[in-house]
């Protein structure tokens, strides 16, 4: 995972810090979970995760200085918004009802931003087969999350341990909700998921039901 972390470093570093975030959350989590300090279920460690990439976060600001910090990180969102919308005309693309280039503003649409990046282009809101193709992998996408919060309502999550599923869970809705404010166009927008995609088709491919239907195709032991 570390590797991969300097591979989005490489690609660009707005990829990067969520994931070093949550990498070095999810290791202050696992080792107060070995030390006592942290008892085991969903919500104690999903407490833990989120301190801890508020704590890294800080921790980034105060070393990085400038590229990480809060004004830096919304003005560069705004600008890639604008840029985007403003060269999107006459094609499918995201626009957010009362964004404005600030940190509140951007926090109160982040949500939405990142349900979008995961749902668009929807199946049918263009003609054009690449968006056709996007709708029906956003589609595909839709079932493996619906099938995947079933089978956590069973019980049926899996053996990925907890601390690493909230984790990577984590690192995908921030990433997702990142693209989805900075990407308009939904082409560009299309390509940015792909850094994501891996991580949040692992972990939606870890319940019993996926499985199950991964064994019957010959995917998985």
């Amino acid at each position: 995972m570390a590797f991969l972390a300097w591979v989005h470093l490489r690609l660009r570093y707005f990829f990067a810090l969520p994931l070093l975030g949550c990498l070095l959350a999810l290791a202050g989590a696992t080792l107060a979970q070995r030390r006592g300090w942290l008892r085991a279920g969903w919500p104690g460690l999903a407490l833990a995760l989120l301190g801890g990439l508020a704590l890294a976060g800080t921790l980034a600001v105060l070393v990085g200085g400038e590229p990480v910090s809060q004004r830096f990180v919304t003005s560069q969102l705004w600008q890639n918004y604008v840029h985007g919308v403003a060269t999107s005309p006459g094609r499918p693309h995201i626009a957010y009802a009362g964004l404005r280039p600030t940190a509140g503003s951007m926090a109160r649409h982040f949500p939405l931003a990142a349900f979008q990046a995961l749902a668009r282009p929807w199946l049918g809101e263009s003609a054009a087969p690449r968006y056709l193709l996007a709708g029906l992998e956003n589609l595909l996408l839709l079932g493996l999350l619906g099938l995947a919060a079933g089978a956590l309502a069973r019980g049926r999550a899996g053996r990925l341990p907890p601390t690493l599923a909230l984790a990577l869970l984590l690192y995908c809705l921030v990433l997702a909700g990142l693209s989805g404010l900075s990407t308009p166009n939904l082409g560009t927008l299309h390509r940015y998921r792909a850094i994501l995609l891996p991580w949040l088709l692992w972990l939606l491919l870890q319940n019993d039901y996926a499985r199950r239907g991964l064994r019957r195709i010959g995917l998985a032991e």
